[in-house]
C-alpha cells in the first residue's frame, strides 16, 4: 500500500510519489534551466517541465513508448511486475491513468495535476507488482526501492535511482558508454552518449525481465534455481536479485547459464558462491547478499556445490 510520507521536514529534492523507473525516474534528460515558461524537458512523464520540476499535462507526442514513463516501467530493473519487459503493457497502464486523470480534470477535480498522476501511478504500479501472479511477500517490501525517488536536476537523468539503474546496465553491457556518460562526454560524430546509454539500458532491462519470465525453475530447500541456458552472463546478477525480491519462494535465488551463475540472498552468499566455484574449478566472488561465478563444468554440478556451500 502506498501512503503519504510524514508531513514533517523532508529532503527538498525528494519526491513522495514518483516511481523510479528511469523516464519517470528514468532516462530522458532533466529540466536544464527550468524556465518560468516551463520549456525544459522533464523525463518523469516525457512532458515539458514547470519550475520545480512539476510536469504539465501530457501531449500526444509524448506517448511514444520510447520516451517517458512506459519505457521506464518496462525496462527498469528496480522492480518486476506484469509490465516489466513489456512496453505495450506499460503503455496501456499509463494510458489508463492519463484517461482517468483527464476525466477528473474535465469534471473539475483540481487534483488532476501532475502530482496526482504521479501518486496514482505509484499506487497502481505497487498494486500490480505485489498482486501479480507468482509475487511473493517480499515483493511488497522490495517495490519500495522504486518509489519516492530523489531528483537530480544537475545529472543526465531526472532521478538518482534512474541514473543508477542506467549506470548499472551500461557497466555490465557497454562500459565505454558508461564511462563517457559519467564524465559527461559525447560520442564521436556528436551522438549524445546519453542516448547510447539509454539504448543499452533498455536492451539490458528487456533481456533481464524476459529471462526471469521464461526461465526453467526448480525449487530446492532454501534455494530457488533459475536455468537460463545460453543467456548472456551479464544479466544474471539482475535476474537473481529480482527473482529473490519478487518471485522466489525460497530465501535465495540462483540464476545459472552456460558457464556462469549469480546468486542473491540475505547473507553469506558471496562466500557460498566462491566456495561452490572453487569446488568445480571455477572462480567466484561477491558480497554478503550477492555473488557471481564462472566455471567450465555443467550447471548442475555448480548448483549442487552451491547448495552444499550454503
Amino acid at each position: 500500500m502506498v501512503t503519504r510520507a510524514s508531513t514533517g521536514r523532508r529532503a527538498p529534492a525528494r519526491s513522495r510519489w514518483l516511481v523510479e523507473s528511469a523516464p519517470i525516474r528514468i532516462p530522458s534528460s532533466p529540466s536544464p534551466a527550468r524556465s518560468p515558461r516551463g520549456d525544459g524537458p522533464d523525463c518523469r512523464r516525457g512532458t515539458r517541465g514547470r519550475p520545480g520540476g512539476r510536469p504539465t499535462r501530457p501531449r500526444a507526442r509524448n506517448r511514444d513508448p520510447d520516451r517517458g514513463v512506459p519505457s521506464g516501467l518496462a525496462a527498469s530493473t528496480l522492480l518486476h511486475g506484469p509490465f516489466s519487459g513489456d512496453g505495450d503493457a506499460a503503455a496501456a497502464l499509463v494510458a489508463e491513468l492519463e484517461t482517468a486523470e483527464g476525466a477528473d480534470h474535465a469534471a473539475g477535480d483540481s487534483a488532476g495535476s501532475g502530482e496526482e498522476f504521479d501518486r496514482r501511478l505509484a499506487s497502481l504500479v505497487t498494486i500490480d507488482t505485489v498482486a501479480a501472479a507468482g509475487a511473493t511477500e517480499r515483493a511488497s517490501r522490495a517495490v519500495e526501492r522504486a518509489l519516492r525517488p530523489y531528483r537530480t536536476p544537475d545529472a543526465p537523468f531526472d532521478t538518482l535511482g534512474g541514473y543508477a539503474d542506467v549506470l548499472d546496465a551500461v557497466a555490465r553491457t557497454a562500459p565505454a558508454a558508461g564511462i563517457s556518460l559519467a564524465l559527461g562526454e559525447r560520442a564521436a560524430g556528436n551522438e549524445d552518449v546519453r542516448d547510447a546509454a539509454l539504448a543499452a539500458w533498455r536492451k539490458y532491462g528487456t533481456a533481464v525481465h524476459e529471462a526471469l519470465q521464461t526461465a526453467a525453475t526448480a525449487r530446492h530447500h532454501g534455494v530457488w534455481v533459475l536455468e537460463l541456458g545460453d543467456a548472456d552472463a551479464a544479466i544474471l546478477p539482475a535476474v537473481a536479485r529480482l527473482a529473490r525480491d519478487f518471485r522466489a519462494p525460497e530465501p535465495v535465488a540462483l540464476a545459472v547459464a552456460d558457464g556462469a551463475a549469480a546468486a542473491a540472498g540475505e547473507s553469506g552468499i558471496g562466500d557460498a558462491v566462491a566456495t561452490a566455484a572453487s569446488a568445480v574449478d571455477g572462480t567466484g566472488h561477491g558480497t554478503d547478499d550477492a555473488g557471481w561465478a564462472r566455471f567450465d563444468t555443467e550447471t548442475e554440478q555448480f548448483t549442487d556445490a552451491f547448495r552444499e556451500a550454503l
